[in-house]
């Protein structure tokens, strides 16, 4: 079994040589030639002769000293990669898989896919979350919530239909049938942007100024 903390001192050694740690990024295309995509981010790997063992750790021999990482090639040269850093399941320890080119312990709360979670959870974004809060479509959500940006929301057809504190939205192209209940702070220029929201009679809704955010009341 790797060392998780050895991997994340390797990381932050990786990184060191910025002003900030990079950002996280969705993929590995915005990463540059001389890169790895790593923990969702462009990391940059600084280059290395050889390996070495060490107390049940690889080393990376660098020009800085030995790094805990393995040496491998990329882009013509070779550079100190995490001890996480996978390509394919096989390079992970048993109890472990390879996700986004890093080796994370089966039985966690990342995921590829619902198999990777408990049964009450389903995988969004790589991460176990709650049936029934989480989705990717309306199947996932008990009856009376619709989803919406994989959460789930209370459908309405005024805002009395809502819990306090929400305000009945379309949120979605077809707003007859798909109208839900969400927080009415939404960004806004005029009046005219809070418009989407489906009103009980007496209720107004307006932009307020001083914070550019709708109201509803």
């Amino acid at each position: 079994m790797r060392s998780w903390n050895v991997s994340a001192i390797v990381l932050v050694a990786l990184v060191s040589t910025a002003c900030d740690i990079p950002a996280y990024t969705d993929s590995p295309e915005d990463c540059s030639a001389n890169q790895l995509w790593y923990d969702s981010r462009c990391i940059s790997p600084p280059r290395c002769t050889s390996e070495v063992p060490y107390a049940g750790i690889t080393y990376c021999v660098t020009t800085s000293g030995n790094l805990p990482g393995t040496c491998i090639e990329l882009n013509g040269a070779f550079r100190c990669a995490p001890l996480a850093y996978c390509t394919n399941d096989a390079i992970c320890d048993a109890d472990e898989f390879c996700l986004n080119n890093e080796c994370v312990p089966k039985g966690g709360s990342d995921c590829r896919d619902d198999n990777d979670c408990d049964a009450a959870e389903i995988c969004i974004r790589n991460h176990c979350r709650p049936r029934g809060e989480w989705c990717r479509d309306d199947t996932h959500c008990n009856e009376g919530l619709g989803c919406y940006e994989a959460h789930c929301y209370a459908l309405c057809e005024t805002t009395v239909d809502c819990p306090k504190g929400l305000a009945c939205r379309c949120l979605l192209d077809d707003c007859e049938n798909q109208a839900m209940c969400s927080s009415p702070t939404v960004s806004c220029s005029s009046n005219d942007d809070c418009e989407m929201f489906l009103l009980a009679p007496g209720e107004k809704a307006w932009c307020y100024d001083p914070t550019n955010s709708c109201v509803v009341r």
